[in-house]
């Protein structure tokens, strides 16, 4: 966790000291020139709040990146695949009523680490409730894909 403290002390010079975990001090200083390329400042106050839509209340919101973290072997990857599975083909979440139903939705689901052959649908096809055309993934033959990749808005 690190404190951040922004001292100006000249009109067009701003010096910021960050005081980080064990005290260690890092101070770097910019032109309000060079800075102004570089940050744009928004005030909460210029903020509209707004409503969070939810996927699976109040696990994962709609339209947000959800990350989900653990040791290996914990399940991460059946969970998600199981969660995919459910979404892909409209049916109730975990927790929700049996009578709630769904529009069966297109998962995209990207991997690092498992063979979509080998590995994912082998796996999904233990969920019966799995609707293979709406399962998709970003292919990496040719590019490879990041957090930034603006082929994840397209699809």
């Amino acid at each position: 966790m690190a404190l951040h403290l922004k001292k100006i002390t000249r009109p067009n010079l701003i010096i910021t000291v960050r005081i980080k975990k064990y005290g260690k001090k890092q101070v770097t200083s910019m032109t309000r020139s060079n800075l102004n390329d570089v940050l744009e400042i928004k005030r909460l106050s210029e903020i509209q709040s707004t409503k969070i839509e939810w996927l699976w209340y109040p696990y994962i919101p709609l339209g947000k990146l959800t990350i989900i973290q653990g040791d290996p072997g914990s399940g991460k990857t059946m969970l998600i695949l199981y969660l995919a599975s459910l979404i892909s083909s409209g049916s109730p979440l975990p927790n929700e009523n049996s009578n709630v139903s769904h529009e069966p939705t297109t998962v995209i689901y990207q991997t690092s680490e498992d063979g979509y052959g080998d590995t994912i649908k082998p796996q999904l096809e233990m969920f019966p409730s799995t609707n293979f055309n709406n399962i998709v993934f970003i292919s990496e033959d040719k590019y490879p894909l990041n957090m930034l990749d603006e082929r994840i808005e397209l699809a």
